[in-house]
């Protein structure tokens, strides 16, 4: 019992340290000065009804009390309109504690949101800075799952704020019953803690494996849909419908079932707590009227407990949810986002070792005595390789698949890390891993880039500001390209819409476009890994003509396995058993 409570205040603090994060703090003060004013005129409204009561009854028990007759002397009224002042001031107490709750509901909508919001772009700028090894050993799924888990996080901020509100305004109501009467007050609580305490510990194990299961099925719910996504032709040719429906058919049955689950033990608990609370009132009702001889007499003392306790009932049942449904049930999503918000900010980190002064190439770079072997793997790539890369020069990389061509530009872009060896820029040492100025000199064409779901325009001008278009340079860029007549060709022109992923355009035309986009980017450095390998050849020869034509201030290289372009290169490097080996063709 003991370790289970621990855990849970542990889990409660490790949540507390989102709140850290958000720089508004005076906002969470102003909330819990709401509550706390709350808790006194919540205090306040309940008090007031035993005198109000025993007036209206005229018992005249309370009528020699000094607060009593300090209002009434303060408004001054006589004693006749005594029982029209305490109504006045039991219905003004009622607004003024009505007013903080709308406020209170205000702030703590606001803080909700506006908190789930700022840790959902912290966790964003959490995965952007991080390495480019990060990507390549996570899931897309997964990662994709970690922003939606951040959704948990509004709920139980949200559970949090009303769990300390509650708290609060509940401890408030609790202090005024023992005050009143603390014998009762103690059987009664120590009744309600047992039947709390027993629930809570009954739906424990299972919530927390339902949490557990909903955690990994949300991971599980994005991998579905990017199998479909991504294998959608295959899935038509060889009718696989029925294979992957049934695939995402029983990640959602186990989803529903869970969801079932959490919802029938809460709510189960929840009627159970108002049942409880039900045989408190009768019990409270039953007391007075068989062991007080004058119920006229004790009207004042049951009508508070019934109000004090359908006051108290609500708070008692937002802890409970609060504590259950709100932190409990998504420990597990939360503690994914949190383990996210813990990564170093690698990246950033990185930049900050470079220096602030830009790179330019005067002349060539090269790479020195490379040695490279993937994270965690005993197999070396490369070993003590020399390559050399000049202005004006169109180099090719070839060899069979898997030699480490591609992994090379990455080294090479400063994506990954040397083991050991140098990279000299004009015969000065650079450090290029995650180094943004030597990055800035690159444009990168993937075989498969993905286009944005926009028009031509947006994506050949990928990341610019379209109120500041070079559209010259952009219908040049086009032209070299091979891709400005299918753009010009079309009604709405570089407007037209290509759909998600380019999906309205063929394979060609999707890589013509990216290589414009390369082009605008105005980079003295363009790499094309197999950047043309869906082109017609006719095509894909003169775009390498193209490409002659402007290479003089640029280094060019190229990963491409027809043989026709290979006229195009000066110097061709081919990457075979851990080595790689210059081959001059100029």
């Amino acid at each position: 019992m003991i370790r289970s409570i621990s855990g849970l205040i542990n889990l409660i603090k490790s949540i507390t340290l989102l709140f850290e994060l958000y720089p508004k703090k005076f906002l969470i003060i102003i909330f819990f000065l709401l509550t706390l004013v709350a808790s006194i005129a919540e205090i306040a409204t309940i008090s007031s009804l035993l005198p109000l009561v025993d007036l209206l009854v005229e018992n005249n028990n309370y009528s020699d009390s000094k607060y009593i007759k300090y209002l009434i002397s303060f408004f001054k009224v006589g004693e006749s309109n005594s029982k029209i002042l305490l109504l006045i001031v039991f219905t003004g107490l009622i607004v003024f504690t009505y007013i903080i709750k709308i406020l209170i509901i205000l702030v703590n909508s606001y803080l909700n949101h506006q908190i789930a919001f700022y840790i959902h772009n912290n966790v964003f700028k959490k995965i952007l800075n991080q390495n480019y090894d990060y990507f390549i050993n996570s899931n897309t799924g997964d990662i994709l799952g970690s922003i939606e888990k951040v959704e948990s996080i509004r709920n139980i901020v949200f559970s949090l704020l009303n769990l300390f509100m509650s708290i609060i305004l509940a401890s408030s109501i609790i202090v005024l019953l023992f005050v009143v009467d603390f014998m009762n007050s103690s059987i009664l609580f120590i009744l309600i803690g047992v039947v709390y305490l027993s629930m809570y510990f009954l739906s424990k194990r299972k919530l927390t494996d339902i949490s557990f299961l909903q955690a990994k099925i949300i991971d599980k719910k994005y991998k579905i849909f990017l199998e479909f996504k991504q294998n959608i032709k295959e899935i038509i040719l060889r009718n696989l419908d029925n294979y992957i429906f049934d695939k995402q058919f029983n990640i959602f049955l186990s989803l529903r079932n869970s969801r079932i689950s959490a919802e029938r033990i809460t709510h189960i608990m929840t009627q159970t707590s108002v049942f409880i609370f039900t045989l408190a009132i009768i019990t409270v009702l039953f007391f007075f009227i068989t062991l007080k001889t004058n119920l006229n007499t004790n009207a004042p003392i049951i009508i508070f407990y019934i109000v004090a306790i359908q006051r108290l009932v609500p708070h008692v049942q937002n802890i409970y949810n609060s504590l259950v449904s709100g932190i409990k049930l998504p420990q597990y999503s939360v503690k994914d986002v949190l383990n996210i918000l813990d990564l170093p900010d690698q990246r950033i980190i990185d930049h900050a070792k470079h220096t602030k002064e830009k790179i330019h190439i005067n002349s060539e770079v090269s790479l020195k005595n490379l040695k490279f072997s993937h994270y965690q793997s005993p197999d070396v790539l490369f070993q003590n390789t020399n390559l050399n890369f000049k202005i004006g020069k169109i180099y090719g990389l070839t060899g069979m698949s898997g030699a480490g061509k591609t992994t090379f530009l990455d080294i090479f872009m400063g994506l990954l890390k040397m083991n050991s060896g140098d990279f000299l820029i004009d015969e000065t040492r650079i450090n290029i891993f995650n180094n943004p100025h030597w990055q800035n000199l690159i444009c990168y064409v993937p075989q498969n880039s993905i286009l944005t779901d926009g028009t031509f325009i947006e994506n050949i001008c990928y990341g610019e500001d379209l109120n500041k278009i070079d559209k010259d340079y952009m219908n040049d860029c086009a032209n070299k390209a091979l891709c400005l007549d299918f753009i010009n060709n079309r009604k709405e022109g570089f407007n037209t819409q290509i759909g998600e992923g380019g999906s309205k355009i063929s394979g060609g035309q999707k890589q013509r476009l990216l290589i414009a986009r390369a082009l605008y980017s105005r980079k003295p450095v363009l790499l094309l890994d197999e950047a043309t390998n869906a082109i017609d050849k006719e095509t894909e020869y003169k775009i390498f003509q193209n490409l002659e034509n402007i290479k003089k201030d640029k280094i060019i290289i190229v990963i491409a396995h027809n043989a026709e372009v290979r006229s195009f290169f000066d110097l061709i490097y081919n990457f075979e058993n851990k080595i790689i080996n210059p081959i001059k063709l100029k």
